[in-house]
């Protein structure tokens, strides 16, 4: 079950609000009030269950054997239609949230993401501390006045509102009965009216001076590694409209990292290791990231591992990346310029500059990338949708919760996978 509501949205007087109550909902409710019930019923019964919460969404799932699905369903449901709240749970959680505070600031990655939201202009969202810990969550509160047990109920009341859930069951019951089975069970989650926040507001939340700068951060582990961090203009909307079936699709980002992270030859790595700068380039945006792909902004990030001369050398390795992503954008325009006006099929002819008598040697040598790639591309992403292996069931109910607050219905499960439509001028 996937909720629209995360870090994001939480109070400033209490950062980490949301990941406090995604942990307290397991905590008991009306109808199952013993503490951590749902928890003990589905490890008796060989079942597991997570939680996490995201910058705009908070995600709950399990799995157990099958005849004891619908049982636990009902433990599960009743996390969003009366959960208790007790403040006599609230130490012991607070604790649990403040233990994962400590494990994220433990790992560089999330120590790095925690740098990149101070980055943020003032105001912005992104500067919202999500993880939470006893300081924001006990100790400031406190000092403040604020009692965090009734913000804890009110943004509850708020944001666990069954219009902004959506809900993946996978069994081997028939579809009837499981459409029944979410119906009875699920029927009873208040519908608070209040919508999520319009986080378009605060769009462009990177544009400062503090962001186009240089960082050199000492990292707790023995790696040398570089990061360029692009903050583009959100592509969220981009791609619900993608996949709306209206105007012909594309899909922007998908393209500009298959090429920029390719490992042939010609490409941006294939010059760097022949320089001895870097022995690995891997970038992109998950679009089901709302880390990188968020209504506030689209983050692009290249991830370089350097050799000890890339290190030294780090304005090198940039300018190598610059410049190849220069390329690229050449190509995309001077391809844009000689691409033929109908696309009926979605499709880009491969002989598009051949039928130009007019083009010069110099300029199908610049369409050439994207002429000959965009082609392959497209049909290696059908290929992977048609024959990729089949996700394990949990994966797949985690995949389409998250996907139904992202696309239309009947484009879940090929959403972000399959090119419809070249449109060179949003990549």
């Amino acid at each position: 079950l996937c909720i629209q509501v995360g870090c994001l949205s939480d109070p400033v007087e209490a950062q980490g609000l949301s990941h406090f109550l995604e942990h307290m909902v397991f905590m008991g409710s009306k109808k199952y009030p013993t503490e951590n019930d749902f928890d003990a019923y589905l490890s008796k019964r060989g079942g597991t269950s997570n939680a996490w919460t995201g910058l705009e969404y908070t995600l709950f799932h399990f799995d157990v054997k099958r005849k004891h699905f619908a049982k636990c369903l009902d433990r599960f449901a009743q996390f969003f239609i009366a959960p208790l709240l007790e403040s006599s749970s609230t130490d012991r959680e607070l604790s649990a949230v403040h233990s994962e505070f400590e494990l994220a600031n433990a790992r560089d990655s999330s120590r790095l993401q925690f740098f990149l939201g101070t980055l943020s202009s003032e105001g912005s969202p992104f500067r919202i501390f999500g993880y939470g810990n006893i300081k924001s969550l006990r100790e400031i509160p406190e000092q403040n006045g604020t009692d965090i047990q009734s913000l804890l109920r009110k943004h509850r009341e708020q944001s666990y509102s069954s219009q902004r859930m959506t809900l993946a069951l996978h069994s081997k019951d028939t579809l009837d009965n499981l459409e029944k089975l979410a119906r009875d069970l699920f029927s009873g989650v208040p519908n608070s009216g209040v919508n999520p926040p319009d986080f378009t507001l605060y769009k462009d939340p990177f544009n400062n001076p503090s962001f186009n700068k240089i960082y050199k951060v000492c990292p707790l582990g023995d790696r040398e590694k570089l990061r360029i961090v692009w903050s583009l203009p959100s592509l969220k909307d981009k791609y619900e409209y993608v996949f709306s079936f209206r105007p012909p699709p594309s899909t922007p980002m998908g393209i500009i990292s298959s090429l920029l992270g390719h490992e042939g030859q010609g490409s941006a790595l294939a010059l760097l290791k022949e320089k001895n700068l870097a022995v690995s380039l891997a970038c992109g945006v998950t679009p089901t990231s709302d880390t990188e792909n968020s209504s506030l902004c689209t983050v692009f990030v290249v991830y370089i591992t350097l050799t000890d001369l890339g290190r030294d050398n780090v304005s090198d390795v940039c300018l190598i990346v610059f410049d190849y992503m220069k390329m690229l954008l050449q190509s995309a325009i001077a391809s844009q310029q000689h691409m033929p006006e109908s696309t009926a099929n979605g499709a880009l002819p491969n002989n598009h500059v051949q039928d130009n008598p007019g083009a010069s040697v110099d300029t199908e040598r610049e369409v050439h990338t994207f002429r000959s790639y965009l082609p392959e591309y497209q049909s290696t992403r059908k290929a992977a949708f048609l024959y990729d292996e089949p996700q394990e069931p949990e994966d797949t109910v985690v995949h389409v919760a998250n996907m139904m607050q992202l696309v239309p219905p009947e484009c879940v499960f090929s959403g972000y996978s399959l090119l419809k439509h070249i449109d060179l001028s949003v990549s």
